[in-house]
């Protein structure tokens, strides 16, 4: 494959996800309520017993997508899935890092 094509498989792959989020968060919450939703899994996890942070979640959600993947490899739905987890758990991420090192996340240790 050249790299436009790849360039332009990309760029389908973008839109298609920004579309996917949208009708998301019509059927379920805005993203803010979708970290949410994450930091009540991880609740729900820790109440079994399992210590997960929410981005720990989004990161599990996206590991089952790239199962899939492994059966199917073009699986569309899987990949534009794993790629929404990822942003969510970085969105996740952030937010928890927020918290820990105040509003200025750049001055955590890891930055």
């Amino acid at each position: 494959m050249d790299r436009q094509t790849a360039l332009e498989r990309i760029q389908r792959v973008n839109k298609e996800r920004e579309a996917l989020i949208d009708i998301r968060g019509d059927q379920y919450a805005t993203p803010a309520d979708t970290l949410v939703t994450f930091s009540r899994a991880a609740l729900i996890c820790q109440g079994q017993g399992i210590i997960l942070t929410p981005g720990q979640v989004a990161k599990v959600l996206m590991a089952v997508k790239l199962a899939r993947l492994a059966e199917d490899p073009v699986h569309w739905d899987s990949v534009l899935d794993g790629h929404n987890y990822l942003d969510l758990a970085y969105l996740c991420d952030l937010e928890s890092e927020q918290s820990v090192y105040g509003a200025d996340a750049s001055s955590s240790p890891s930055r």
